[in-house]
């Protein structure tokens, strides 16, 4: 039990001490009985002792004697400070045996009327309101403090229900005696309507100050009430008030008090928080209870630090170098002992003249005791690092962040020599050669440096010479010494025929205004005589489609063409060829049949062919592989081909009854981006509808294709510039260069694609597919 909880108990006894004394003095009775009396109910209505039936005109008569000495006891009552507006809230009251409810009325009245009559009129309101039919017992008490008396025949009471409300009101009445009702509860009385709670927040005082006379605030004070403004005297318990002071900052809590209180009608709030760190404080005052939260008052309070005037000196200054970084060291003292933030400007000198200059303000902060001191270098500034031969030294300036600049110091030198002393170039060209591969000429040589020779600065000009009756201009090309190898070459592209000669020039390419070559040398004669070979398109896939029909023949169309859009361009003998595995094979013994055709592919037509193969199914075959392939050789030599398949074909026997092919559902599988042996873009589509499997049930739909690079949109082909293609129920559409003219050519960079299909003018949603690195 705490300390207040004990004072109280005491003061609860010393209180119940004095009413016994006071009620034994007027009834008679012993003050232990009444004590006793009191302890074992709180009501004066001698439990304790053995009861005695008694006529009502013998409590009448009990109660006349009463009377008879209020008088003489008013006196009393009034000079008792526990009875006449103590504190403590212990109540005493008398039980009467008097039937009837204007008894049980009387005594509900006297106890709401509290705050009008003293507690001591509790124990005689009952038998005097029987007594004198409703007269308050105000009327008898004759004190000084008290305006009625005996002689004012002005002053009368009425008991009733004072609320206009009510179904019984009596206008009349000057005091209510409970018995109101209302039409919503049958006349069953019930006393007023409820008592709504409006509880607030007054008297809030919330401020910072200083508490200890420090000169400047430091400390918080909360004060403020927290109370029901109707008096609903509903007991507030097991709830808690909570003060937080949060730095407004940081948004943490800096402290957090809660006080765990039972009362009703109102609290009073004292709260005190000492020694605050210096800035901005958001102070919130709350109370829970049940589950429920009343907000309660918030404030921004500003916290005062302690203020000190810096005297900051400097004790050093030096300026060292580690090879070729520079490094300044600084100590400082603060006299006062106050510390401080400081920034710091240096200025760069080499040999006396001005270079650049930096602020350091990593964070630099003297202490209040003792000497501070900081190495400022490269991890400050990268003027610091790797500084040129020369006498360093700096000019220092410094200040405290607000205040005005401290100037200027200047440095003692620092010498730097960490570049060894370079001797001349000394270098000879080897090995000189020059070469044609149509019409480039290469050149190559060595260049033979002489060992602790400087030719860093030097410059090689190569040089292409027309010689003989070429009467063609000079070509140059130059380029600088390799730090890794002593072999050059150079190509030079697109040279016009006739004979040439390469020389090479080893020249000092700084501060050289005479005699700046070094060594020279010229090769052979070459002769450059190059004739354009013949113009010849490029041969593509524009479309295809492959189809087997209810008869079991294999139909493969295509459309070559020569080039991408109408020339007269000299066109090639295509060989094409389709073959027919069991799926799963690729050995040529595994071939069940084959078919090739002959055509020679010039400009750009929309002729398509197409290769058949019949007779070729086994009944113990049902899945088969198809590759069709285009053979040609180009006008460099070099074979070319292109290659299309539809694998795992399922041959299976019809009935006579046509295949259902309505209403086909398309279903993307897989979309795999991919390139090709030229880094030109593929795009193998596993897409199949939910139709029967037959050659016949297919959807045809043509296909749009969006290419990114590298995040960023770069072009599109449109849905007619792809060609048709036909979906079955198992098989992949297969797209490249040839089918797709965006995917070729592309320049170096990450793709992907977006594609869309279009079957008439319904457009599925996009599909896309994995990225692909282009180099």
């Amino acid at each position: 039990m705490s300390n207040s909880d004990e004072e109280q108990d005491t003061t609860i006894d010393l209180e119940l001490e004095e009413r016994a004394q006071v009620i034994a003095e007027a009834t008679g009775r012993t003050k232990q009985a009444v004590l006793e009396d009191l302890m074992d109910d709180g009501i004066v209505n001698l439990s304790n002792e053995e009861k005695k039936d008694a006529s009502l005109v013998e409590q009448l008569k009990e109660a006349a004697e009463l009377i008879s000495t209020v008088q003489a006891i008013n006196q009393q009552v009034s000079d008792n400070s526990v009875l006449n507006g103590g504190n403590n809230k212990t109540e005493v009251a008398v039980e009467t045996t008097l039937e009837g409810d204007i008894v049980d009325r009387a005594i509900a009245s006297v106890e709401r009327k509290a705050q009008n009559i003293r507690k001591i009129l509790v124990i005689v309101a009952p038998i005097m309101l029987l007594l004198t039919g409703g007269v308050g017992l105000d009327f008898f008490l004759d004190n000084e403090d008290s305006e009625n008396s005996w002689e004012d025949d002005d002053y009368y009471e009425i008991w009733g229900c004072t609320d206009p409300d009510a179904m019984n009101y009596m206008p009349d009445a000057t005091h209510d005696d409970g018995s109101c009702y209302w039409d919503d509860n049958n006349g069953g009385g019930g006393g007023p309507p409820d008592c709504f709670e409006d509880w607030r927040w007054d008297n809030v005082v919330i401020r910072d100050f200083d508490a200890n006379g420090e000169g400047f605030n430091n400390d918080i004070e909360v004060n403020v009430i927290f109370n029901d403004w109707n008096k609903c005297h509903r007991h507030m318990e097991q709830g808690f008030f909570e003060i937080k002071i949060i730095n407004d900052e940081t948004g943490n809590d800096y402290d957090i008090w809660s006080s765990y209180e039972n009362f009703h009608n109102d609290y009073s709030i004292s709260h005190h928080v000492y020694d605050v760190p210096e800035g901005e404080y958001r102070v919130q005052v709350d109370y829970y209870l049940d589950g429920s939260h009343w907000s309660g008052p918030s404030a921004l309070v500003s916290i005062e630090g302690e203020t000190c005037d810096t005297d900051i000196v400097i004790n050093q200054l030096l300026l060292t170098a580690n090879a070729d970084d520079l490094n300044l060291y600084v100590e400082y003292q603060d006299n006062n002992d106050c510390g401080s933030p400081i920034e710091m400007q240096l200025a760069l000198y080499k040999n006396d003249a001005y270079q650049d200059y930096f602020i350091a303000n990593n964070n630099y902060y003297v202490q209040d005791i003792g000497m501070t001191y900081f190495n400022i270098n490269q991890d400050d500034s990268e003027l610091m690092r790797d500084v040129e031969d020369g006498d360093w030294k700096v000019e220092f300036r410094w200040w405290i962040p607000g205040q005005e600049e401290n100037c200027c110091d200047m440095t003692n030198t620092e010498i730097v020599d960490e570049i060894e002393d370079s001797v001349p170039c000394e270098a000879e060209i080897d090995n000189l050669q020059a070469s044609v591969v149509d019409d480039s000429v290469s050149v190559v040589f060595f260049i033979a440096q002489q060992e602790g020779t400087d030719c860093g600065t030097w410059d090689i000009e190569i040089n292409l010479m027309p010689v003989d009756d070429n009467e063609e201009e000079e070509i140059n090309h130059e380029q600088g010494i390799s730090e890794s190898s002593n072999y050059y070459s150079h190509t030079f592209n697109e040279v016009p025929n006739g004979d040439w000669q390469a020389e090479v020039i080893l020249i000092q390419n700084e501060n050289c205004a005479s005699d700046c070559e070094i060594a020279d040398d010229m090769s052979d004669w070459v002769y450059v005589n190059y004739q354009e070979p013949e113009e010849h398109c490029e041969i593509n896939l524009f479309d295809w489609n492959f189809n087997i029909t209810e008869n079991h023949e294999a139909f493969f169309f295509y459309d070559l063409d020569c080039g991408y859009d109408t020339n007269n361009l000299e066109g090639y003998n295509v060989s094409t060829q389709l073959i027919v595995y069991p799926a799963g094979e690729v050995a040529q013994e595994e071939i069940i049949k084959y078919v090739t055709g002959l055509q020679y592919i010039q400009g750009y037509t929309d002729d398509t062919r197409f290769l058949k193969l019949d007779n070729f199914t086994d009944e113990e075959i049902t899945n088969y592989d198809f590759y069709w392939y285009a053979i040609w050789v180009d006008g460099n030599g070099t074979q070319q081909f292109i290659e299309r398949s539809a694998l795992n074909q399922e041959i299976i026997t019809e009935s006579d009854e046509p295949a259902d092919c309505s209403n086909l559902t398309l279903t993307s599988n897989s979309l795999v981006l991919s390139k090709d042996a030229d880094d030109n873009l593929t795009i193998s589509w596993n897409i199949t509808h939910d139709g029967p499997n037959n050659s016949s049930c297919y959807e045809s739909i043509e296909i749009q294709i969006t290419l990114y690079q590298n995040g960023s949109y770069y072009d599109l082909s449109d849905f007619t510039e792809n060609g048709v293609h036909n979906v079955y129920a198992n098989g992949t559409v297969y797209l490249d260069a040839d089918d797709v003219e965006l995917f070729g050519d592309l320049p170096a960079g990450t793709y992907e694609v977006l594609v869309k299909y279009r079957i008439g003018t319904d457009v599925s949603s996009d599909h896309f597919a994995n990225s692909v690195e282009i180099v």
